[in-house]
């Protein structure tokens, strides 16, 4: 821990310009619940993922909003974008803005040091802006909360491009994924190429 902090006092004011640098761009809301709006958000990119928890608002809700041992912080990026405002096609009324993301997060103390915990997240995987948007968030939430480093999960390919130029760095993980389709018959190849698998710290058990 004393050469955690160590770091992280010669590092801050590197940190601080970069920030000040890189805004948040788009609307970030905190919020409570998951509304029906981000099921919609689900449906609308799910193809393009091969491997994912259903992430609709009664799920969501129940993994992160009700819990009643564990507090998380969740916030939302809306605002211009690909996920548009949809349109009731038999009232001929706007329908509630459909989100562009969501980011899930805590703070931790742990033996080395405070570490804040990118739980989950979900954007289209083409929607750079939003998933950007998110990570600085919590970026300055971790700087607020004092904490030593971020830690994510991540095995979709276009997630990880995005980390590492946000200056995430890859290094082994202490998660083990089994997967076995038996639903429908899948190619050996689903197995292997896991580019577009939506797998998060939140799909678990090791957040508890």
């Amino acid at each position: 821990m004393p050469i955690n902090r160590f770091v992280s006092a010669l590092t801050l004011p590197l940190v601080r310009l970069v920030a000040r640098s890189r805004p948040v761009e788009g609307q970030i809301d905190t919020i409570r619940r998951f509304e029906d709006n981000f099921t919609a958000l689900w449906e609308s990119i799910a193809p393009k993922f091969d491997l994912a928890v259903r992430r609709d608002a009664a799920y969501l809700n129940w993994k992160y909003a009700e819990p009643p041992h564990v507090r998380y912080n969740i916030v939302a990026v809306r605002g211009t974008g690909p996920q548009r405002t949809r349109t009731d096609t038999q009232a001929g009324a706007a329908a509630p803005v459909v989100p562009r993301g969501y980011a899930v997060y805590r703070h931790v103390q742990e033996p080395r040091g405070r570490v804040t915990l990118l739980v989950d997240f979900l954007t289209d995987p083409d929607d750079h802006q939003a998933f950007r948007s998110l990570l600085r968030w919590v970026d300055a939430e971790a700087r607020e909360a004092d904490s030593d480093k971020i830690r994510t999960f991540v095995m979709h390919a276009g997630f990880r491009r995005a980390l590492r130029k946000a200056g995430y760095f890859q290094v082994k993980s202490t998660m083990e994924l089994v997967a076995k389709i038996n639903a429908l018959p899948v190619e050996a190849s689903f197995y292997e190429n896991k580019d577009r698998w939506h797998v998060t710290l939140g799909d678990s058990d090791q957040d508890r």
